[in-house]
């Protein structure tokens, strides 16, 4: 992103997204495992920064809610509110329970529709504990308070104690595995 920023900046785009899921190095590398990519992403995006002249292209920052930081987005969000990032997209972790992806399998097998989605599998029924899912609450919290002049895009209405766990979010929920 740094040797490539006047260029971007003066490429015409509408936005430059970047993916940034730590506050830190050692919490960056947990999600990729890429030892040195938080200092080379906030590096490039302060380089971008000083080559971009008007309003365009918007700097969005895309954070995907994890075991890893579910606890600490306020820091993320500090990190890039001192960058100068004015809109941020939260995520919530796409998984699946492996049981639920045996049977996706066997009926993609067998009837050949549907395909592999990128989803992270776990053995258990939950990806979120209920007790890190409230944690995961109150930290939204803090982030929703300190988001003046921050665009926060998130959907603040999903139930998380059912999206982190197997439960059906809704009683006219559906799995949209099978297709």
């Amino acid at each position: 992103l740094e040797r490539h920023a006047a260029r971007l900046a003066a490429g015409g785009l509408a936005a430059l997204h970047i993916s940034l899921d730590g506050w830190d190095e050692e919490s960056q590398k947990k999600r990729g495992n890429v030892r040195g990519s938080f200092d080379r992403i906030l590096n490039g995006m302060r380089a971008f920064a000083t080559h971009k002249t008007g309003i365009l292209p918007i700097l969005r920052v895309s954070t995907v809610i994890t075991k890893h930081n579910y606890h600490s987005l306020h820091k993320i969000q500090q990190v890039i509110r001192e960058l100068g990032v004015q809109e941020w997209t939260l995520v919530n972790h796409f998984f699946i329970p492996r049981r639920i992806s045996v049977v996706a399998d066997q009926f993609r097998q067998a009837t050949g529709i549907g395909e592999t989605l990128p989803l992270h599998i776990i053995d258990e029924e939950r990806y979120l504990s209920e007790d890190q899912t409230r944690e995961l609450k109150d930290c939204l919290n803090t982030v929703r308070a300190n988001s003046a002049g921050m665009r926060i895009d998130f959907n603040w209405t999903t139930d998380l104690q059912a999206y982190y766990s197997s439960q059906q979010p809704s009683p006219t929920s559906r799995c949209d595995m099978a297709f």
